[in-house]
């Protein structure tokens, strides 16, 4: 009977899994509507299209951020970021930033494009040397990811699509720096 009891009370007093497991799902479900979400609507002549997107995902479904990068045919710039916390009953916040107000942002978007990237799967022929150390990659942090909307151009002219994917190193650097740089230009929306 003691143990029953106090297996009642474990109960009552800790989240259940599924309660766990359904937040997490909720979390992911509003960040992928969030990844959705179109340009914004004409204005001033303005039709945006996308360009690229920026997640920051942290561990444990425990919140994330995302920024769209809009382009329009005369290189004017809109971000959209919305953030949402690990607790569902908040919703997200929703901010937009324009270049014509905030120049950070194209100093933000050359570091992106000045990224030296490679494909990583080097190198390919056989020679004698010595052998570089492996480095492990981190499993904790923050994660940030890039994404074109295959918008990459080839040296051919063919568009490509391109994924970045870090939680330190270049990527993570120019990610948290780019989120530093315009955290004085958001205006929230609404």
């Amino acid at each position: 009977m003691a143990f029953s009891m106090a297996l009642l009370l474990l109960t009552q007093v800790l989240p259940s899994q599924n309660t766990a497991i359904a937040q997490c799902d909720a979390n992911t479900a509003g960040r992928a509507r969030a990844i959705a979400l179109g340009p914004p609507q004409a204005d001033k002549g303005h039709a945006y299209y996308g360009m690229a997107i920026i997640t920051a995902s942290q561990p444990f479904c425990m919140g994330w951020t995302v920024i769209t990068v809009f382009r329009d045919e005369n290189r004017n710039w809109a971000l959209r970021k919305i953030v949402s916390s690990s607790d569902p009953n908040e919703p997200p916040v929703e901010q937009w930033a324009f270049d014509s107000t905030c120049p950070a942002i194209l100093d933000a978007l050359e570091g992106l494009e000045n990224l030296p990237m490679k494909f990583g799967i080097g190198p390919i022929r056989r020679v004698e040397r010595s052998r570089e150390p492996i480095r492990i990659p981190m499993l904790h942090g923050i994660n940030y990811t890039v994404q074109g909307y295959g918008l990459v151009t080839q040296p051919s002219g063919a568009t490509a699509s391109l994924l970045l994917s870090s939680n330190e190193g270049e990527v993570a650097v120019w990610a948290r720096s780019m989120m530093q740089s315009l955290a004085p230009c958001w205006a929230k929306s609404g």
